[in-house]
């Protein structure tokens, strides 16, 4: 039943990253009338794209690599053959002022440190990986995890202070499935064998070491999704955050909605699929879920970031295309450069770099003005030996509150307790990485979208998302 100044439809998709988007799309395709809502003023979440006087900049960088067939050719219709390039550039970690690569090679520990300490590393690292392969040991947090597949001497000098400045805790304070998705089935053995182009190739997977870009910005993903969405009839929505979820005792739900002015409006759905926070959509729904539940959803924890935007003249800054400086000291903990991701990502004989700092709200880096960190950025990059002061053109932030999900040691508990309490519920599907409260790769992220859509239409399909992957 419509209610007075309710705009109804099917469904109602709160978040337009890459998950709610193709979602979406899932949705479109099934024949329901679709509404996203996304809060920001751009559609693509943590892969959108920033663009100011001719720049583009990405909130931070990310590599698409669809390992499955149905991701890569989805995303690779969205574009002209010219406009999606397949790559392969590597980033590389600053460390003890000396730049690897990342994920690290042997040869390249064996450049810095000599035969004797890079070969102490490779070997530790494959006896530490064979053991566990043989007689798996238990894996109570991340500095396990990282012992068992590399070595206690390589994650101590290279993996830890990654860990710790990014997270802002160390590796035994973090669960196993906070381990980066990038070296998800990686350990030294893995890392030796295509060193060594020993891999078996698989026709689904992009080739090693390489992934897809976006001429013009990683944002560009999304927005062509959006595009989609749109032509096949749905309605995205910017700058609408989403407030109250009230679920109706007759059935279906009403989303409330705020745009940038306080403007209220109010729609009505049958379903509504959700990959804004998983806390959040907890603490949206009236009526309230339980007290333990509540107090589940308050326990989980977000990383913030604060990605400091610089343009700069003249040629490319960085050695590499992005460099990760683990030490505490420097104040960001990466930076990119976005001329190498894409020249159409700056104007002609410019080019532009993205320091991400990791942070919480209100803490004292992300309270700092723009001037005053512009100064310790230009500090740090000269200490780098990377001086940039005199190229600089403009510098401007931009926050992200909610980077990404934390992976305490008792998340799963908590993060378990609300997926019981929601499973049963036939009218709220959960997509991407903050709503799964999960840390996801790009692909994976569409690919939840499309699940998601399956599960609006066959409701069992809500406990294969609901699980930990």
């Amino acid at each position: 039943m419509s209610l007075p100044g309710v705009l109804e439809t099917d469904v109602v998709v709160i978040g337009a990253g890459l998950a709610g988007l193709a979602a979406a799309e899932g949705a479109l395709r099934a024949g329901r009338q679709v509404v996203v809502l996304e809060k920001e003023p751009q559609v693509g979440g943590m892969c959108a794209s920033i663009r100011r006087d001719g720049f583009v900049f990405d909130l931070g960088g990310h590599r698409l690599i669809p390992r499955r067939a149905k991701v890569r050719e989805y995303v690779c219709g969205l574009f002209p053959e010219q406009d999606l390039a397949q790559r392969s550039p590597r980033s590389r970690i600053y460390l003890k002022r000396r730049s690897f690569y990342y994920p690290p090679r042997p040869l390249d520990f064996l450049r810095h440190f000599g035969l004797k300490t890079a070969s102490v590393c490779v070997w530790q690292g494959l006896g530490a990986c064979l053991e566990q392969r043989m007689r798996p040991q238990p894996e109570d947090s991340l500095l396990e995890w990282f012992f068992h597949r590399f070595g206690r001497r390589l994650t101590t000098a290279y993996f830890a202070p990654y860990s710790r400045k990014l997270w802002g805790a160390s590796l035994s304070q973090i669960a196993v499935d906070g381990a980066p998705p990038h070296l998800a089935g990686e350990d030294m053995a893995t890392l030796l064998r295509d060193f060594l182009h020993l891999s078996a190739s698989k026709e689904e997977k992009i080739p090693i070491g390489h992934f897809l870009y976006p001429a013009g910005g990683i944002g560009r993903i999304a927005e062509e999704m959006a595009g989609r969405v749109e032509g096949k009839g749905g309605v995205v929505l910017l700058g609408r955050a989403a407030g109250r979820v009230l679920c109706q005792p007759g059935g279906g739900l009403v989303v409330e909605t705020r745009d940038a002015a306080g403007q209220k409006e109010i729609f009505g759905a049958k379903k509504i699929v959700v990959t804004a926070p998983l806390s959040d959509l907890i603490h949206m729904l009236h009526p309230q879920p339980r007290h333990d539940v509540l107090a589940a959803a308050a326990s989980l924890r977000f990383r913030g970031m604060r990605f400091f935007n610089v343009m700069m003249e003249g040629p490319a800054a960085l050695p590499a295309i992005g460099l990760t400086v683990p030490e505490e000291k420097y104040v960001f903990f990466r930076v990119q450069e976005m001329s190498r991701w894409s020249q159409e990502n700056v104007p002609a004989s410019k080019t532009a770099c993205v320091f991400e700092i990791p942070c919480q709200k209100d803490d004292a880096l992300w309270t700092m003005s723009d001037e005053d960190l512009l100064e310790r950025v230009l500090s740090d990059m000269k200490q780098m030996k990377m001086d940039i002061r005199d190229r600089v053109l403009q510098a401007f932030s931009v926050f992200a509150e909610r980077s990404y999900p934390f992976h305490a040691l008792d998340r799963r508990d908590h993060v378990s307790m609300i997926y019981d309490y929601l499973v049963t519920r036939e009218d709220l599907v959960l997509a991407g990485g903050p709503g799964l409260f999960r840390n996801l790769s790009m692909d994976r992220a569409i690919e939840t979208g499309f699940e998601a859509a399956e599960a609006l239409e066959y409701p069992a399909k809500i406990r294969s998302l609901l699980r930990f992957d």
